[in-house]
């Protein structure tokens, strides 16, 4: 409120020094001169209007981190009851994201709370990041955005990212929760070698990173052209240098190399490779639903991709944004995460399959803190190592 009465105290003052001036001059003088003074003060006005604008805009988006936060310390059914009476009010929630397996939990929010239309856009990460961005600069913001790490990374650094204070980040596993609040993972999911269970044997199976170096797996084995992000993380882990060996290592294997896990997964099934070096364990596990005779193996050291959740800076619902976080980080959302989008839980108390796989092991999360400092540096590295 102090600078709004500031800036109205200024735009006063240009007005009466404005008319002063004029008063002091002749009426010759006058003539000549009312003219330019005149743009001169219609310039100065807009230009303080924009700022009064903008100011009341910078007050509006400041207030809604402090008022979740005020919330937070409330009790948790008291909590729930003033998120769900604000949320109603605003009517809405506009969420961003990059999955195209939201639709479900979405819905199900919707029939949670009828009151609230949920305004949904898709797009790919870069083409996502690029929309917030523009959108930014016109005033433009969603309320809930969901993505993967690197994207996540540029928006949070261009301060487009509010902290997310809520009684529901204590049932997160702690490695999917962001040390100052400006993200939290509601799914991940693992990065496992696959194999084709019809060409390789268990006694044949890698039990190391270095075992997919053996000559065997010559012209037998397939890499992804954008699996730079995994890339990075064995380089957090191991150094840079054994990191750069191992995958040139992986290129002499003259291997298989296309684009899209999904794609890798059906070619390894069908028999044009007989391993991979990186799928996701939701697809293995989908296929060999279906039958596919395909497997998967974690080694270590254990890699997870998480999609995360971040409440837009400014958000013009912060009420039913903190309420549909909320609620995707509930047991009832994350029970539909676990059976319908067959990913992974990261709640305390849940992901059971998920425990089962890293049998207690750590798992190196991809973070926006892991990754996204040095992302254009191992993308390059990684492009130029395997010829993409």
């Amino acid at each position: 409120m102090d600078k709004l009465f500031w800036l109205r105290a200024i735009l006063l003052r240009v007005d009466r020094k404005s008319r002063t001036e004029l008063t002091r001059n002749t009426p010759m003088e006058n003539r000549t001169v009312a003219r330019r003074q005149k743009r001169l003060v219609g310039i100065k006005r807009w230009s303080l209007v924009v700022v009064l604008a903008w100011a009341v805009c910078a007050n509006a988006a400041g207030s809604a981190p402090l008022q979740l936060a005020q919330q937070s310390k409330s009790s948790a059914p008291e909590r729930q009851r003033q998120l769900e009476t604000q949320a109603k009010k605003e009517g809405r929630v506009i969420f961003y994201g990059v999955s195209a397996d939201m639709d479900k939990l979405l819905g199900a929010f919707r029939e949670r709370y009828p009151y609230i239309a949920v305004d949904q856009f898709r797009a790919g990460g870069a083409a996502l990041t690029s929309k917030i961005l523009n959108e930014s600069r016109a005033g433009k913001v969603a309320d809930v955005i969901a993505m993967n790490a690197t994207p996540a990374w540029v928006i949070m650094e261009r301060g487009l990212v509010s902290p997310y204070t809520s009684p529901a980040l204590d049932t997160v596993r702690e490695e999917f929760r962001s040390p100052n609040n400006l993200w939290v993972g509601f799914l991940h999911y693992l990065l496992i070698a696959g194999y084709n269970t019809s060409l390789v044997s268990k006694a044949a199976l890698p039990n190391s990173y270095d075992d997919l170096l053996n000559r065997k797996w010559t012209k037998q084995i397939g890499v992804d052209q954008t699996d730079w992000d995994w890339f990075q993380m064995l380089a957090n882990v191991w150094g840079e240098p054994k990191a750069t060996q191992f995958l040139n290592g992986l290129m002499a294997l003259q291997p298989n190399v296309r684009r899209g896990h999904t794609l890798q997964a059906q070619l390894l099934a069908a028999g044009e490779f007989s391993i991979s070096s990186v799928l996701y364990d939701f697809r293995v596990k989908q296929m060999k639903r279906q039958g596919a005779p395909i497997e998967g193996v974690l080694l270590a050291p254990a890699v997870a991709q998480s999609d995360m959740l971040l409440l837009a800076r400014g958000a013009a619902h912060p009420n039913a944004a903190a309420l549909l976080m909320d609620w995707l980080l509930s047991k009832e959302a994350q029970s539909l995460v676990e059976q319908d989008l067959r990913r992974n839980s990261v709640r305390k108390d849940m992901a059971k399959e998920f425990e089962q796989m890293v049998k207690g092991g750590p798992v190196q999360v991809m973070s926006p803190e892991k990754l996204g400092p040095k992302s254009n540096y191992y993308i390059e590295l990684y492009r130029k190592i395997v010829g993409t």
